[in-house]
């Protein structure tokens, strides 16, 4: 069995667009990038950055993205 960690920090205030992170892109469950300007709901926004660094951890493999161990 496989299971893939990933840095889940700042996945709501980084946009999925840009992949801009800042503080102020989150108010409550809304996101406004302040550099792109795109909007969505943070909690879509976030699951979104974790899906891409799920994949981005599963075709590159690299540690700042993600691990792969097997347990």
């Amino acid at each position: 069995m496989f299971y893939t960690s990933s840095f889940i920090f700042y996945t709501s205030q980084k946009c999925n667009i840009c992949k801009h992170i800042k503080r102020t892109n989150r108010h409550k469950s809304n996101l406004e990038c302040k550099n792109c300007g795109h909007q969505t709901h943070a909690d879509l926004n976030a699951s979104r950055n974790v899906r891409d660094d799920y994949i981005l951890s599963s075709t590159h493999g690299t540690e700042e993205q993600g691990s792969r161990r097997r347990v």
